[in-house]
């Protein structure tokens, strides 16, 4: 069995025409299928990333090729060149995507950099879309930041607090954030999105069903309403889940 710098020298050799990701793939695919050995795994790296620390290895000491090391840093900026060159390209591409297609994208990312301690929450974007949702449905004039207990006005000047919750299996919570006026709105329109941000439920409930069923926080002088499903049993809430489910699929 090879030793692992000879391995990579060999991948470095084969592939190195095609970028360091080419490189990185094939060592890693080697490892996996036990084609090299890894000798010390005390950095429990995937071998993805012990690929990559490797080549980078090689790279800096020299050791990768009988190349000179100022040859094989010059092939790296061209690796880093053409990479740049495909994340442009990837920009270019998701301007094409549906709105549906780009939020699926994001959850997948999220869930990744959650994976990878980059991020701690997995509601974002949940309000934002919540918003355009309901405005782009219902035709509202949204708000600005400055209108701080409401969201958007209806047709008939109703004051109207958009709220949204993404409903994630590490977290199954049905509380939505924390509603500061309970007398700042006339109506809460109110969604829960899955995991991949789609809609599940959606609901305009009066502000007085809010009052009665919302608990005061005190240290954060705040009310707390949970989106449960008895909600929508309550006299005077609207279910308009396939209203938001037909506008989410345009």
């Amino acid at each position: 069995m090879p030793s692992q710098r000879d391995a990579m020298r060999r991948f470095w050799q084969e592939h190195r025409n095609q970028g360091a990701e080419a490189v990185i793939n094939a060592y890693a695919k080697a490892e996996m299928s036990g084609e090299v050995e890894r000798r010390n795994n005390s950095s429990k790296r995937d071998p993805y990333e012990y690929a990559r620390a490797l080549l980078n290895d090689g790279l800096k000491k020299g050791w990768l090729s009988s190349a000179p090391p100022a040859a094989a840093i010059e092939q790296t900026l061209d690796d880093a060149a053409r990479k740049d060159d495909h994340n442009k390209a990837e920009s270019e591409h998701l301007k094409s995507e549906t709105v549906s297609r780009l939020l699926l994208l994001h959850s997948a990312v999220l869930e990744e950099l959650r994976a990878r301690g980059v991020v701690r929450s997995a509601n974002n974007p949940t309000g934002d879309l919540a918003e355009y949702l309901f405005c782009l449905a219902f035709g509202w004039d949204q708000q600005g930041n400055s209108a701080r207990a409401f969201d958007a006005i209806d047709g008939e000047g109703c004051r109207v607090q958009i709220k949204g919750r993404r409903i994630h299996r590490r977290n199954q919570s049905r509380q939505l954030s924390a509603i500061r006026d309970l007398d700042g709105f006339d109506i809460l329109a109110a969604v829960l999105f899955d995991d991949d941000f789609r809609v599940i439920r959606a609901a305009l409930v009066p502000a007085d069903v809010v009052r009665a069923h919302s608990s005061y926080v005190e240290h954060s002088n705040s009310y707390r309403f949970l989106l449960r499903d008895q909600i929508w049993e309550l006299s005077g809430v609207k279910d308009v889940t396939g209203t938001l489910q037909s506008v989410q699929a345009e």
